[in-house]
């Protein structure tokens, strides 16, 4: 790894929360323009530090996935291997493992359902996931202020 990834993958979360900020800032005002624009992707808006934020949100313990490795082997070579997962997502080569189907007992004597993915693929979909939530907020923010209304408005 060279001595540029390192530091990308250890910079600041608020810096990488400013940076993808400044982007929405700017899709923000595109929206305003262009009532009629849509927003498709999102992948490519997922900085380093919020995948490493999203492994270690990861169960420790679960089982391996469904390409067969686990939390503690994905996290030897974790610098390496974060990077290249955010290369590929944002070239767009990042393309998710089909999930396993497996059925669990339950106590009435149905089954459950249960989808067994990738170690990759849990830490993207955490990730979008906490990138969803900071973004509806920051575009919550961003339209009360459009709106001259404040927050404790919104409440109900």
């Amino acid at each position: 790894m060279t001595q540029g990834n390192t530091i990308q993958l250890n910079r600041d979360q608020t810096q990488c929360w400013s940076n993808t900020m400044l982007g929405f800032s700017r899709a923000h005002e595109n929206a305003k323009k262009d009532k009629q624009q849509t927003f498709t992707a999102l992948m490519h808006h997922l900085p380093p530090a919020l995948l490493r934020k999203s492994f270690y949100q990861l169960k420790r313990n679960a089982a391996k996935g469904v390409d067969g490795i686990s939390w503690h082997k994905y996290e030897r070579g974790l610098d390496d291997r974060l990077m290249d997962l955010y290369v590929r997502i944002q070239t767009g080569r990042y393309k998710p493992k089909p999930a396993r189907r497996v059925y669990t007992p339950k106590g009435n004597g149905e089954q459950r359902a249960l989808s067994i993915q990738s170690t990759e693929d849990k830490i993207a979909q955490q990730a979008l996931f906490f990138f969803s939530i900071k973004s509806m907020k920051w575009i919550l923010k961003a339209s009360l202020m459009d709106s001259g209304k404040d927050e404790a408005s919104m409440m109900y």
